[in-house]
């Protein structure tokens, strides 16, 4: 699990999650472009939740770890769409 931490906010999501948001938000800086983008993620009481993020040159994005969940969600579809995105971006 990782902290996002993006506009003041603090964001808990998946491993998964936050590595291709991270990615993702590293390919728009260098396109000088920006995307809106879903992120999964969990709620203070453990809830899923989708956190809507506009991501651009500007964004500042880091990540946290926090501390391991067995429940930790497959966002593997998440990551699918993102690197797909990614690979538009820098024409893989």
């Amino acid at each position: 699990m990782k902290y996002v931490y993006y506009s003041g906010a603090q964001i808990l999501t998946s491993d998964v999650a936050a590595l291709a948001l991270l990615r993702y938000a590293t390919a728009l800086s260098r396109a000088t472009t920006a995307d809106a983008v879903d992120l999964p993620a969990i709620d203070e009481f453990g809830c899923a939740v989708t956190e809507y993020l506009l991501v651009g040159p500007a964004s500042q994005i880091a990540l946290v770890a926090a501390p391991d969940d067995v429940l930790e969600p497959e966002d593997d579809a998440f990551a699918l769409d993102l690197r797909r995105r990614t690979d538009a971006l820098v024409g893989s």
